[in-house]
């Protein structure tokens, strides 16, 4: 298969996203796959996908493309270690079952407590939802976040700080009128 990004400006594009962000995406996905070779051909299927797609991201704003970019190499990394663990003993399937059971119940809490949050966030100031969606969906961080919001990481502390006061009042305001 062979790629190519459109033009110059593309390309110039696609080397500074892959210069500013490649270390850290390194370490979140090694921090998922805890395995070196692994990691790496993680790095470069991200990668691949990235160029394919870049097209889709190319116009969107800087954080709208790092988070693309997180997307793409968080969700290649569960796959290579979705694949890697399907080799399982016997022995293991009861234990794994035993904690599927509670591992649904907390995902169904969870995702009801996560779908209130993330529609609260939905209506803060821009300002503050940026460096909060940064943090806490693609896990930078506050320095990373600084360097790519081109801030202080005092004013992504301070901005996180309000964000998270923004939901809070939000997700207060709606609990209230639910009851």
């Amino acid at each position: 298969m062979f790629l190519i990004l459109d033009n110059n400006d593309d390309k110039e594009k696609f080397c500074f996203l892959y210069k500013k962000i490649n270390a850290s995406i390194y370490k979140r996905v090694y921090s998922i796959l805890k395995n070196e070779h692994d990691t790496e051909d993680a790095l470069q299927e991200t990668w691949v996908k990235v160029m394919k797609n870049f097209h889709k991201i190319k116009d969107q704003s800087y954080e709208k493309e790092i988070g693309f970019i997180w997307m793409v190499a968080k969700n290649t990394a569960i796959d290579i270690y979705n694949k890697r663990k399907r080799t399982v003993d016997i022995d293991d399937i009861d234990s794994m079952l035993s904690e599927r059971t509670e591992s649904v119940e907390n995902n169904v809490i969870s995702k009801i407590e996560t779908d209130k949050m993330l529609s609260a966030v939905k209506n803060i100031n821009e300002k503050y939802k940026a460096p909060l969606m940064l943090k806490l969906l693609y896990g930078f961080t506050n320095k990373e976040i600084a360097e790519i919001l081109n801030i202080t990481e005092t004013n992504v502390s301070t901005r996180i700080s309000r964000a998270k006061e923004s939901v809070r009042k939000i997700i207060l305001k709606r609990d209230e009128k639910d009851e």
